[in-house]
């Protein structure tokens, strides 16, 4: 009896912190969690073609891969300057799933994260409602939402 006791409890505790669900009444997010840019929106409109793919291969198409290097962290500097807000920051199982999400980027890719000091371009982590980022580089701050539910190193290296 103890052990089902234990079970059921176990069942219960799993579904009662539920994941952030992405808030996008507008309609905004392309794909459920990511931000484009009005840039990024037009191709879309050009192409045709709203899937990611699609967005992706409408890129290389208007300016070429290897020329495209405005919606990219390289190839010139492969630091990724990054700041957190200190609502995000004083989240203790926030700020460990952000570090342990960066360390897996850095450990199986060419990128190095490094706390922002004045640099330009950078990425910064807030509370926000849902999970979600924009496509590439934007230039200047640019935020990756981490809301209530997106705390997980899987969740936060996919908003990368």
């Amino acid at each position: 009896m103890t052990k089902l006791v234990l079970f059921l409890l176990s069942i219960a505790l799993c579904h009662s912190f539920p994941e952030e669900e992405n808030n996008d009444p507008e309609g905004v997010l392309f794909g459920g969690d990511i931000l484009l840019t009005p840039e990024q929106k037009s191709i879309i409109e050009v192409s045709g073609d709203i899937s990611q793919a699609g967005l992706l291969k409408a890129l290389r198409q208007k300016r070429a891969a290897l020329s495209n290097s405005s919606i990219l962290w390289l190839p010139n500097n492969k630091v990724v300057p990054w700041s957190i807000t200190k609502q995000l920051e004083n989240t203790a199982e926030a700020t460990f799933g952000l570090m342990a999400a960066l360390r897996e980027w850095e450990e199986r890719s060419c990128l190095t994260f490094k706390r922002r000091t004045n640099e330009m371009d950078y990425i910064e982590f807030f509370q926000g409602t849902g999970c979600w980022s924009y496509l590439g580089k934007v230039g200047g701050l640019q935020n990756i939402s981490l809301g209530n539910g997106c705390w997980r190193k899987g969740t936060i290296v996919h908003e990368i």
